[in-house]
């Protein structure tokens, strides 16, 4: 058959388009390369720790219903929250665990040296009468009533003694 007889159209393409025998579809080697990508991902799963699959579980997103709402949460935290709830209800080992982690991350330490830099310390100071405020204090530098304007703080420094807070004792006739 010659080159000028051979009609092209419906399945018949031309023939230099034609696929040639003993050349492969793809030249660029896809079966190869993706034979390469699997032994790729073998091997760096060969390579992998128990700590780098049990990372890659726990930061795992599950879905979860929190007060009613449906979302997702990584599943360390769902762990973390269950221990803590735990040991919020009173379960001393569980108490234990989340003490003994918020040391470790280090929690528990005051503000100032985990480097807040807006930290600082309330000192209270037990409820004392006029007199003594002004003999602690030298009457320095304090207005009249110092607690002035705190709400709840009103009669604080009468000269009345504090009151007694706590069951009334046996000897009491109330």
């Amino acid at each position: 058959m010659a080159d000028n007889d051979y009609k092209v159209g419906y399945k018949r393409p031309p023939l230099e388009t034609r696929f040639k025998k003993g050349v492969s579809g793809c030249p660029d080697g896809g079966a190869e390369i993706k034979k390469k990508k699997k032994a790729e991902r073998e091997r760096r799963a060969a390579q992998r720790t128990v700590g780098d699959v049990l990372r890659d579980i726990c930061n795992e997103q599950v879905p979860v219903t929190i007060n009613g709402k449906r979302t997702k949460m990584a599943k360390l935290e769902i762990m973390v929250r269950k221990v803590v709830d735990q040991a919020a209800t009173g379960d001393r080992p569980a108490f234990k665990d989340v003490r003994d982690l918020l040391a470790r991350t280090g929690q528990l330490k005051p503000p100032a040296e985990r480097g807040d830099q807006r930290s600082g310390v309330l000192v209270v100071t037990p409820v004392r009468s006029r007199e003594d405020w002004e003999r602690a204090t030298e009457g320095h530098r304090l207005p009249k009533d110092p607690l002035h304007g705190i709400p709840g703080a009103e009669g604080l420094l009468s000269d009345a003694p504090p009151p007694r807070r706590g069951p009334p004792a046996e000897d009491d006739d109330d």
